[in-house]
């Protein structure tokens, strides 16, 4: 699931990108019950950090940070050869990191985080402003001036075709992850960061900005040492990871029974 379950109680503690009461869900429950199966939660983005650390772009690392840039901005973590989930979970929500101190509301209740100036949707609305504001730019003819038809593919695809105006919002949003990415590093050190997503579509588009703007700002971590890497699994990752967490799971279960 997105948003935080508890991996402990099987409930769903918050969920801001989907629509409906999630609140307090007992949803691994509701699932065993209609399948009649022994149910594990855990986050997607948890779950790609998983399978990624397994079998993808983080094999070998003994420390690492997964970002998927997408609806909105998860993550997960590995420390010292161990998958890192914290309280019920819960660790990782780099999307919830202040970029900007009393920017804009967020849908967790807090205010400027990355995933408002960093995710997909965000990253359209500013496709959608360039549009409106009459600047010229590509972004628009490629919809044929349908604003409700911009998302990221479009501007990725109007920013590898050179439109400077496209390139300007990766750019941006680039710079955002950039700062959020420089925190993260000097927390924890990792010696690979893996970005995955639909976002990471965009590749060097928006990795270039990422990497220098940490370059500026971050002296204190060797970052020519840490390796940024895009995910291998696409999206087979998070089906992987959740394979892998069921079982972790179930093996724990079966030995707590025994004991």
């Amino acid at each position: 699931m997105p948003g935080t379950p508890d991996i402990e109680t099987g409930v769903i503690q918050f969920l801001p990108n989907l629509p409906g009461k999630w609140l307090n869900v007992p949803l691994q429950a509701i699932v065993e019950e209609q399948v009649q199966l022994p149910v594990a939660l855990i986050n997607d983005v948890r779950a790609i950090t998983l399978g990624e650390w397994t079998f993808g772009a983080g094999r070998g690392a003994d420390t690492a940070v997964c970002l998927a840039i997408g609806t909105g901005i998860g993550g997960g973590v590995v420390v010292n050869g161990q998958f890192h989930l914290g309280i019920g979970g819960t660790a990782g929500e780099f999307g919830h990191h202040v970029v900007e101190v009393d920017g804009l509301p967020c849908g967790c209740g807090g205010r400027g985080c990355l995933e408002l100036y960093a995710s997909g949707p965000a990253i359209a609305a500013m496709g959608v402003k360039e549009v409106m504001h009459g600047h010229t730019t590509r972004i628009g003819e490629l919809v044929n001036y349908d604003l409700n038809q911009i998302n990221v593919g479009i501007i990725v695809q109007a920013a590898k075709e050179g439109d400077q105006v496209a390139r300007g919002i990766l750019q941006s949003a680039g710079r955002y992850l950039g700062i959020a990415v420089g925190n993260i590093l000097g927390v924890i050190s990792p010696q690979k960061v893996i970005f995955g997503g639909g976002v990471s579509a965009a590749g060097d588009l928006l990795l270039t900005p990422i990497v220098e703007t940490m370059k500026e700002r971050v002296q204190v971590i060797p970052v020519e040492k840490v390796q940024f890497v895009f995910a291998e699994l696409g999206i087979d990752g998070g089906l992987i990871g959740a394979a892998l967490w069921a079982r972790r799971r179930c093996e724990e279960r079966s030995e707590a029974s025994r004991i």
